[in-house]
């Protein structure tokens, strides 16, 4: 058998650009060889085949709405959401016994006004022996292909409308014989109200190459749905290559605790060779830290099952979503009053105190040098919170039984009823007077023992529901000031938004989008101040640099070192 034919049309659930690959054993037993199953007439149809790992593991649901790196290959526009740079790699192992398989490796960043990624792939078409029309050995060939690609994405008119686009260059070599392929992809992204998402692209639309075929081509369309943070979200992908049968993908994902992804998909093929790529995919994913992997489960029938990994690096986790939006926020003097405040307790016996202060302190200083102890604490100050629950729900339940009022018992148990009422008084009054992140605070304070506490639980919802139309407004402000060219209000304004909820994803994404503007504009701050301070006008220059430092409290560019001298040299002036 010579190898290396292609045959039959493009098969759906690959998408166009898919492309099966169907171990068979052909002529002398023993001797492996392969069909390549293809679009008949297309060039280097392995283009097409996605590299993001959460993608596989949606049923190619989410491509088009990719986010990061994954919207390199699959939807240009997506690379805007990019926050932090990221650095991805990814393996999909097709067959082994055959040694073919996919590799991939990504970075991305923020760029000019929007965010730029490149990769570079790697496909094995693996190892075979070569025979001619009689069945002798022709020897053994290595089969592969290499791309490149870069894109761009970027916001255009509004935050809510992207757009971009991407270049690809890719070398295929089958039986020693090489083709060239040069690509381009666009695609639109609209992020709409209530989380809707819809999205459309064109993409590996071939510029030229070696070869007359056409390239990988396809269309897509995706409309999708995420609930606030982004916990939960379902996704319908509508891929039509332009050589072969549509496929309807559809996927969701549930996010446990922010660090924990579960995803399911399914595929529905239609036309040749549906039986083999229609079917369910499954996946998951987990963040620690500045590092995530993400895993996925896809079977195609006869062809078997395909297990795809995949790693990202948050290269600069932090920068806004972090230190420099905490430090506006308290700075690490404050987490460190915290952590002192917490042992403090600890150490007095006061668990519930103790716990809330050190989870506290970590919340605005993930880093904080005394993290571990505080861990080591506050797993400890668990322990003996749930053994103090024990012995205050056995003796409510002794003196109900007896028909006596629940009265507390030990002096443990009285310390916590008296934290129960003091934390429940102060957190009405905090609320009442629109200190809403104190009431929060207090209350969790007292979900740290009980989370059933009834009343409690009824005040938290007043609380939750005032933040988050507190937030709204705030968040509308901010685009205000923004619109207005007001940069320094509007980061003012969207840090006091993100006091009142930490966990805010949108806050926090808006921050990170906004650093390069901010960045520049504290530079440009910076040399205004300089040229003051070299024309002895002191007083504009502590003012301009103080401008600058609120803008960016980590101060990268040591300014404050600049303003604590020149109040130096007033003062001596001055006297």
């Amino acid at each position: 058998m010579r190898r290396g034919a292609r045959q039959g049309k493009c098969l759906p659930g690959l998408s166009m650009a898919a492309m099966l690959l169907l171990a068979a054993q052909i002529g002398a037993p023993g001797v492996a060889s392969a069909a390549v199953l293809g679009a008949a007439g297309v060039t280097q149809p392995w283009l097409g085949l996605g590299t993001d790992v959460r993608d596989a593991a949606l049923g190619g649901a989410v491509g088009t709405l990719a986010q990061g790196n994954g919207a390199l290959q699959d939807n240009p526009a997506g690379l805007d959401s990019l926050l932090e740079p990221e650095l991805s790699l990814a393996h999909n192992e097709w067959n082994t016994d055959l040694g073919i398989r996919e590799e991939s490796l990504a970075y991305g960043s923020r760029f000019w006004n929007g965010a730029a990624a490149g990769s570079f792939r790697y496909f094995s078409y693996g190892s075979f022996d070569n025979r001619d029309a009689s069945g002798a050995s022709l020897g053994t060939s290595n089969d592969d292909a290499y791309a490149g690609t870069l894109g761009y994405g970027q916001s255009v008119w509004s935050d809510d409308l992207k757009w971009g686009a991407a270049l690809s260059g890719s070398q295929e070599v089958l039986s020693g014989q090489s083709t060239n392929l040069y690509a381009v992809s666009l695609g639109m992204l609209y992020q709409g109200p209530w989380g809707f998402r819809a999205a459309a692209a064109t993409l590996n639309q071939k510029l030229s190459g070696t070869s007359a075929d056409p390239g990988p081509g396809a269309n897509r369309l995706a409309f999708g749905w995420a609930n606030r943070g982004h916990s939960l979200q379902f996704d319908a992908d509508w891929l039509q290559p332009v050589e072969g049968d549509g496929t309807l993908s559809l996927g969701g994902e549930w996010v446990l605790a922010g660090d924990y992804s579960l995803r399911a998909g399914w595929r529905f093929a239609q036309g040749e060779g549906a039986e083999l790529a229609a079917g369910p995919s499954l996946g998951a994913g987990l963040r620690l830290g500045a590092f995530r992997i993400d895993y996925a489960f896809v079977p195609y029938g006869a062809l078997g099952n395909t297990q795809q990994i995949g790693a990202t690096f948050f290269l600069n986790s932090g920068f806004f979503g972090g230190n420099i939006v905490i430090d506006a926020a308290g700075s690490s003097q404050e987490a460190q009053s915290f952590y002192n405040d917490g042992m403090a307790a600890y150490k007095a016996g006061d668990w519930g105190e103790a716990k809330v202060s050190l989870q506290h302190a970590l919340k605005l200083k993930p880093d904080l040098p005394q993290g571990a102890e505080a861990r080591r604490t506050i797993q400890e100050a668990d322990q003996r919170i749930a053994q103090v629950m024990v012995d205050i729900r056995a003796e409510a339940t002794t003196q109900a039984l007896a028909g006596a009022k629940p009265r507390p018992g030990s002096p443990e148990t009285a310390a916590i009823y008296t934290l129960f009422a003091k934390k429940q008084a102060e957190a009405s009054l905090d609320f009442k007077q629109g200190n809403l992140s104190a009431a929060k605070e207090k209350l969790e304070e007292i979900f740290q023992f009980d989370p059933d506490q009834r009343d409690a639980r009824a005040l938290k919802r007043q609380v939750d529901q005032a933040m988050d139309e507190k937030i709204a407004a705030l968040t509308r402000q901010g685009a205000d000031a923004l619109a207005g060219g007001d940069l320094a209000g509007a980061v003012a304004i969207y840090r006091q938004a993100l006091k009142l909820n930490a966990d805010d994803k949108e806050i926090r994404d808006i921050l990170i989008k906004l650093s390069p503007k901010v960045v520049q504009e504290v530079r440009r701050l910076h040399l205004l101040g300089v040229d003051a301070y070299v024309n002895d006008d002191l007083d504009r220059a502590i003012s301009v640099w103080q401008q600058a430092l609120d803008l960016d409290p980590a101060d990268p560019n040591n300014i404050r070192r600049d303003i604590d001298r020149a109040k130096k040299i007033r003062a001596l002036r001055a006297n």
